[in-house]
Formats: structure tokens, C-alpha cells, sequence
């Protein structure tokens, strides 16, 4: 299955780049490509860089040149507004989870760019005191609201912040999953995802199907440190930027380490993440592009096919119209001339009676 999100380790690989790249460099120019996608223009010294983001799904540097709109919509006219000529001074992620915070400093003071990877996703503006300027969605929710002039609110973490988390809470946490497989329980107490769950475990030869409650003590401590040996590669080790293919060399997923669970898949590798994210978002998009127009073409064949239905129906329907309206003429007259018909057919029956033939019969009538 191709890869659909997003996970916390991406976002922290990609950053960590990111501070070797664009820190410090000034935004030349902002575009909005598409309702969810924003091109960040920015030169560094000589160096020029374009930075995507895309709410709900990536960001990532890219050396593609990408079409934009002649006519910039309202969300990007606001951000030309405010950080536009600014500086980037701060990239960060928020305690792990997959939300980037871009801080820029201009003349106008300083703002921040939230980008929220999880769901939808989001891109939001905010001022020095943290109030909302602009969103690419406005929206109210359970625990937070995203209007202009309300103070942004961090949505309720999806879990324990790894680089926070100390063995003993590990271990305490983990035990209140009792029944539930490991795999899950990781997934739901880190908060990062399927994969790297399944990661750990795969490493360590550990059942992903084991219940919390079935680990031993020495098993729990192995995951613990198999999980920190990951978070310190993706942060501050070597990392291996990698699209892994399929059986018919298809892209199936771009991640920022070498995975067990992709042993036996052909790789390729990459000098970066950003890259590597590049080629595979880059592909992506033509792949759906094609898709789309695929089923853009098929809709219109079946609307074409059902056109066709249509008339003939329609035909099917005039020619059964006429039926009726000459069954309803034919059923006028015989109502009109009911008394004559019954007369003949007496005078019919009468002659039958009496055996004669039809052809006597009917020149009989016929005479009369």
C-alpha cells in the first residue's frame, strides 16, 4: 500500500535538514498552488530554495518547477502581507507530533506558520502574541477554534513526546494495555503511527500481536531502548533517505532510515530526505493526476452511455405513447358505436348458432 501520511519521524528528519538549508534565509515570494498547498520562495546568499507545504500531507524542499495560479487566492495575498521579505529564523516541531512551526522576522515583527500534517490538515498565521491572522480553514472544534484574532490552541497531543519519556513512565504506561496487542498500544501511547510500531517490534523479533500484559519486564525495557535508538538517528544520527518500490517498481513509501519491514524491496537511496520526498511526492501527483483524468475520461463515457439509454428510452417512450393514443381512439370509437357493435355481434352469434360458415357470415353482414 502506497504511502498516505505523513509520520512524526519524517517531520523530524525533514526539519533537521531544513535548519542545515533554509534557517536564516529570506522569503522572496509566496504562492498557493492549490486549496491545500503552499510554494515558499526563499534565497539564501546566492542560494535559492523552494520550500512546499502541503496541509494534511507534506513539506519538503523541491527542485521541480510547479505551475501556479495567475491570480493568487485571499490566504496567500494575506501571507505576502505579513512575511513576505521576512526572515526565517526558527523551524521546530511541536513535542513530536506532526505540526511544524515556522517563526519569521520583518519589519512588520515576528509570526509564526503553523503547518498541521495530521488529518486534513491545516496551514495558520499567527502574530507575536500567538493570535490566529489567517487560516487556510477556519473552523470550530470540541477543544479549540480556529478563527481570526482567537489565541491558537496546540491540539490535545496524540500521545507521550518521545524525547520526553523516561523508562519507568514508559513501563507504567504500557502496562495500562493490559489485553491490547503491542502494536496497537504503541501506536495509541507514542502516537507515531503504525509503521514505526511495527518497526520496533519487527527489530527486536518481539509479536507484534503479543498482549501488553504478556511482555516481559527486560522486553519493555529492549522497546523502550530500540525506541530511542530510532528518535537519535532520525534527530542527530547518519539517516538513509530511501523510496521503497514495489514488485512492479512502483513507489510505495519515502522514508528517512532504512526499515526492516521493507527487507527484500528494491530501495533507492538519496543524498537527502527532502530529495527523496521530492521524487516521491513529484511522481505521486503525476500518478494521480493520470488517475484523475482516467476516471475524468471513464465518467465521460459512462455519461455518453447513459445519454444513449436516454434516448432510446425516450424513443421507447414516444413510440408507446402512440400505442396508447391509438388504443384510446380505437376505445372511443368502440365506446361511441357500443350499440352497433353489441347488434353485429348478435346477429353474429345468431348465425353461428345456426352453423353457417364465417365467409356467409361475413358477406351477409357485409350486404346488409
Amino acid at each position: 500500500m502506497r504511502k498516505s501520511e505523513f509520520s512524526s519521524f519524517d517531520l523530524a528528519a525533514v526539519i533537521r535538514e531544513l535548519k542545515e538549508s533554509i534557517l536564516n534565509a529570506r522569503v522572496s515570494n509566496i504562492y498557493q498552488l492549490d486549496g491545500a498547498t503552499l510554494l515558499l520562495k526563499l534565497q539564501r546568499g546566492e542560494n535559492v530554495f523552494r520550500l512546499v507545504l502541503e496541509a494534511g500531507k507534506r513539506l519538503n524542499l523541491t527542485s521541480y518547477s510547479l505551475e501556479k495560479p495567475l491570480v493568487p487566492p485571499a490566504f496567500c495575498m494575506a501571507l505576502r502581507k505579513y512575511i513576505r521579505n521576512s526572515t526565517l529564523i526558527s523551524i521546530d516541531q511541536h513535542r513530536f507530533e506532526r505540526i511544524a512551526i515556522f517563526t519569521f522576522a520583518g519589519k512588520s515583527g515576528e509570526f509564526k506558520l503553523i503547518v498541521e500534517l495530521f488529518g486534513e490538515g491545516n496551514i495558520i498565521l499567527l502574530n507575536s502574541g500567538n493570535r490566529i491572522l489567517h487560516a487556510l480553514r477556519y473552523k470550530r472544534m470540541r477543544d479549540r477554534k480556529i478563527l481570526r484574532g482567537e489565541t491558537f490552541i496546540f491540539p490535545p497531543p496524540s500521545g507521550q513526546n518521545p524525547l520526553e519519556l523516561d523508562l519507568q513512565t514508559f513501563m507504567d504506561g504500557l502496562k495500562t494495555f493490559e489485553k491490547t496487542e503491542v502494536v496497537r498500544a504503541l501506536a495509541r501511547f507514542l502516537g507515531v503511527g503504525g509503521v514505526y510500531s511495527e518497526e520496533i517490534l519487527l527489530r527486536l523479533g518481539i509479536n507484534k500481536t503479543t498482549p501488553c500484559a504478556a511482555l516481559t519486564a527486560s522486553q519493555v525495557e529492549e522497546i523502550y531502548k530500540c525506541l530511542e535508538r530510532i528518535t537519535h538517528q532520525v534527530l542527530e544520527g547518519t539517516l538513509e533517505p530511501c523510496i521503497v518500490l514495489g514488485e512492479k517498481n512502483e513507489f510505495l513509501d519515502v522514508t528517512p532510515l532504512r526499515l526492516k519491514r521493507y527487507e527484500g524491496l528494491k530501495h533507492q537511496f538519496y543524498k537527502s530526505f527532502n530529495e527523496a520526498l521530492d521524487e516521491f511526492y513529484i511522481k505521486i501527483k503525476t500518478l494521480e493526476k493520470i488517475e484523475a483524468k482516467k476516471e475524468e475520461e471513464a465518467l465521460k463515457l459512462e455519461i455518453e452511455r447513459l445519454r444513449r439509454v436516454i434516448v432510446d428510452q425516450e424513443k421507447a417512450l414516444q413510440e408507446a405513447e402512440q400505442k396508447a393514443e391509438k388504443c384510446r381512439r380505437i376505445g372511443d370509437l368502440m365506446y361511441a358505436y357500443s350499440g352497433e357493435l353489441q347488434m353485429l355481434l348478435n346477429v353474429l352469434w345468431e348465425e353461428k348458432k345456426l352453423g353457417a360458415e364465417w365467409d356467409a357470415v361475413i358477406s351477409k353482414i357485409v350486404a346488409k
